[in-house]
């Protein structure tokens, strides 16, 4: 899994601060999920992640 930190207007939703989860299912596809506003803000305190300083 990766992960990346960043702001931009994207999918014309305005500017906002986005984290971007990366992961490898079941099947072996690559994947990607967005998130913005609270979960974005505390994505830390979710169980099994790595703590890091955005």
């Amino acid at each position: 899994m990766a992960w990346r930190f960043f702001e931009d207007d994207i999918l014309q939703m305005g500017r906002k601060k986005w984290v971007e989860l990366f992961f490898v299912d079941e099947k072996n596809c690559v994947s990607a999920i967005l998130f913005h506003g609270y979960s974005r803000d505390n994505w830390r305190s979710w169980p099994g992640t790595c703590s890091t300083k955005t």
